[in-house]
């Protein structure tokens, strides 16, 4: 970003922070592997010019390197991905007045440019242009790994620099996908920056945690030392008193001096004098606000009534806005709306971007984020709920799915600003649809936490009994990709009881199915959903020749394959697939040709068994159905070690490939588990070797280490080595593990290390 335009401080007491990001940037570049690191401090600390300062050290470096820099916008809940967003724009040369057709243009001459492998490039590009509203997909599974291998091609011919800035306003998609990075980048040099405040550490916890390429920086307030050089810097000859006035308000925070100065500057009490200002009078009894936003709120006052009007405009709008967006809001011509901007820049509240690497070229954004906070905090609610409507319509009038999250947040600011009841009930109607629309964009981008925050969030705004049950069932789609099960639980509950409301017992039905499915699979409980499954059977048998019995006959079928009954899993798979042929459910017909299969392995008749497993899983192969898909390829490389090892390793090393794609570790786990057995009967040990290596060596913990290090040992034993390190470590991650599955693993290992010696 082009700062020529404003007051620059000199950039004191940070030199030891920078040093630690240059040193950290020049190991990813040694190490050739990712790095994190987090920059945290209150607003004002410094975090935006340490990052600057870093900036200009690599602009002075020979060897080339990729910049890219995102920040996450300040209002709604998350625009999904809208800083990840902004660094392919940036890297692709996209402006801001580009149409789709150019914008889609210039993204495909970019992945021809930096991605070799022509397989390749009909898998990210179409991630590329889901993530910038501008239609393609591959599948929401496979966005964060197309999005991760366009970085790590760029980071194959130099280090990748990525700049998170704002990060406390991500949507939790985007922090996802942070961690996703960190977990399956191996061999390039990527160095994550990001730049927040504390309230990240509130929403994330355990942000960074236990990753050992994490490294943390917290700006402390500057020394009143530091402060004092600060204040010469920028105006030599500042009186003692004033510089005593200012550092004693400032509380080390170097945002309180600069906006003192520009105060000041705005006052005419200092002036231009080449590089640096002075005074021009007596500034000894300089009286000063008390904060940081108290001194904001006062150059704010300052402007005439027009002025001050655009800039809370411009706050409702966002950090950064275009001159069309605020020319919507304020009804000012765009000449004369230019000119009084173009004043509001010189006055340093505004900056307009001229950097024609910027996506963001010819935009306004303010100069720092607290000084469009104060601007919108001091708007009293009915100025509110009328600028958050008036944003809402012009973001309407762009037709982009892109900013579907930042939509739903103004019509839902608006709703909860409503003068009446009846104002507030005519404006839930638009909240809940574009909440719906966020939901839908969230999702199809793979942020199921944040679908479901949106989705919660047109809950609140919902009374009609079917649409709520229909946005608790969507939501509990989304919660079933995460690791809470509770919510899960919580939110098929909650449609069910919504549907009781109504008359459509197919609908309570398949509420009820759903349910059982996430009480007994999702949250490991299958006693008590075959209970709520028996009854459900009661209430609603006379539904079995219809779409809503298959699913209940279904969610039966599989709490039976979770309890090990194979004699009713397969009596109930019989009973519902004539029905779902005959209704033509197709993705149920293949789940139970699967769930017969697996039914058929535990009765002893395993090549019919296998016959239907591998039918089931080439039919869910073909329809795309991916978690059938997945769980039936686990199946069929875990049976094939004993009847075709060669096949299964096949399998298995396809599956290995996908995981990466899918960002699944667990399904990773397996893949490798289930390689390692097939390629031992086969003779591929120095594959199967280096692969379990590469996957010990990353920095995951998780019971399904255990198996990949006795996998290890068992290689190790045949090679004629010593296991016993990895038998060690196999024992040790398996200590606190109930299941007998994972103490079996360790009896193998020691088995083979035993016949081996």
């Amino acid at each position: 970003r082009n700062r020529s335009d404003t007051l620059e401080a000199p950039f004191v007491g940070r030199d030891e922070e920078l040093r630690q990001l240059k040193d950290l940037f020049h190991a990813a570049e040694r190490e050739r592997k990712p790095r994190l690191v987090s920059v945290v401090g209150p607003g004002g600390i410094g975090k935006s010019r340490l990052a600057w300062e870093f900036l200009k050290y690599l602009d002075g470096l020979l060897d080339p390197v990729w910049w890219h820099a995102g920040r996450s916008p300040a209002y709604g809940d998350g625009i999904s991905f809208w800083a990840l967003g902004e660094m392919v724009r940036g890297r692709a040369g996209l402006n801001e007045t580009d149409d789709d057709a150019t914008s889609r243009t210039k993204i495909a001459a970019m992945v021809q440019d930096h991605i070799p492998d022509p397989e390749e490039r009909t898998w990210i590009e179409p991630a590329l242009l889901a993530l910038l509203g501008l239609g393609g997909s591959t599948g929401s599974a496979e966005l964060f790994g197309a999005w991760r291998t366009f970085f790590e091609r760029l980071a194959a011919t130099a280090p990748v620099i990525m700049v998170f800035e704002d990060l406390h306003h991500a949507d939790s998609g985007l922090l996802d996908f942070i961690d996703h990075v960190m977990e399956w980048s191996r061999g390039v040099p990527i160095a994550v920056i990001t730049l927040a405040r504390p309230d990240l550490l509130e929403r994330r916890p355990d942000w960074g945690a236990g990753k050992r390429t994490f490294a943390s920086i917290y700006l402390e307030p500057l020394s009143p030392d530091a402060m004092r050089e600060l204040l010469a810097g920028l105006v030599p000859g500042l009186p003692a008193g004033a510089v005593h006035a200012i550092v004693e308000r400032a509380d080390g925070i170097p945002l309180y001096a600069v906006e003192t100065v520009r105060m000041l500057l705005a006052q005419g009490k200092v002036v231009a004098d080449g590089s640096a200002y002075r005074p021009t009078g007596d500034l000894d009894d300089l009286a000063v606000p008390e904060s940081l936003t108290g001194l904001i709120a006062a150059r704010l006052d300052g402007l005439d009534q027009t002025d001050r009007v655009l800039v809370e405009d411009a706050a409702v709008l966002g950090q950064s806005f275009t001159l069309a967006g605020l020319a919507a809001m304020s009804g000012i011509e765009p000449a004369e709306l230019e000119r009084r901007l173009l004043s509001l820049v010189r006055r340093e509240l505004l900056i307009l971007d001229v950097d024609p690497r910027s996506p963001e070229r010819g935009q306004y954004r303010f100069v720092q984020a607290l000084i469009r906070e104060v601007a919108y905090n001091t708007l009293a609610r009915r100025d509110r709920k009328v600028r958050h409507l008036a944003a809402a319509r012009f973001f309407e009038s762009l037709g982009s799915d892109e900013l579907a999250g930042g939509l739903a947040g103004h019509y839902l600011a608006a709703q909860r600003l409503a003068a009446d009841d009846a104002e507030a009930t005519a404006l839930a109607a638009q909240a809940r649809i574009s909440l719906r629309g966020a939901a839908e964009r969230a999702a199809a981008l793979g942020s199921h936490e944040q679908a479901v925050t949106f989705l919660e969030q047109a809950l609140g705004v919902t009374a009609d009994p079917a649409e709520r049950a229909e946005l608790h069932e969507r939501a509990r789609a989304s919660a079933a990709t995460g690791i809470d099960p509770g919510l899960v639980v919580r939110h098929a509950e909650a449609a069910v009881a919504a549907r009781r409301e109504t008359d459509d017992r197919e609908a309570i039905a398949t509420a009820v199915a759903a349910h059982a499915f996430a009480v007994g699979i999702t949250a490991l409980d299958p006693q008590r959903a075959l209970a709520m499954l028996e009854a459900a059977w009661q209430e609603f048998a006379d539904l079995e020749q219809r779409e809503a019995g298959v699913r209940l006959m279904s969610a039966l079928f599989r709490v039976f394959n979770a309890l090990d009954d194979a004699i009713n899993q397969l009596a109930w798979a019989d009973r519902l697939l004539p029905i779902a042929e005959r209704l033509d459910l197709h993705e149920k017909i293949v789940e139970a040709i699967i769930g017969r299969g697996s039914a058929l392995m535990k009765i002893d008749r395993t090549r019919e068994a296998m016959l239907l497993v591998r039918g089931g899983h080439a039919l869910a192969l073909a329809n795309d159905y991916r978690q059938i898909e997945q769980g039936s390829r686990t199946l069929l490389t875990f049976i094939d070690q004993w009847d075709d090892p060669a096949s299964g390793l096949a399998m298995a090393r396809e599956g290995i490939e996908l995981a990466p794609r899918i960002g699944s570790r667990s399904y990773a786990f397996n893949m490798y588990g289930n390689a390692s057995v097939c390629a031992i009967r086969v003779g591929e040990w120095a594959w199967a070797r280096s692969q379990l290596e590469e996957a010990v060596a990353a920095d995951v913990r998780s019971a399904g280490m255990t198996e990949l290090h006795a996998d290890l040992a068992v290689l190790k034993a045949i090679m004629g080595e010593d296991p016993a390190e990895s038998l060690a470590e196999a024992a040790r991650l398996r200590v606190e593990i109930t299941d007998p599955q994972y103490e079996s693993y360790g009896h193998w290992a020691e088995a083979w290390a035993a016949l081996a010696a």
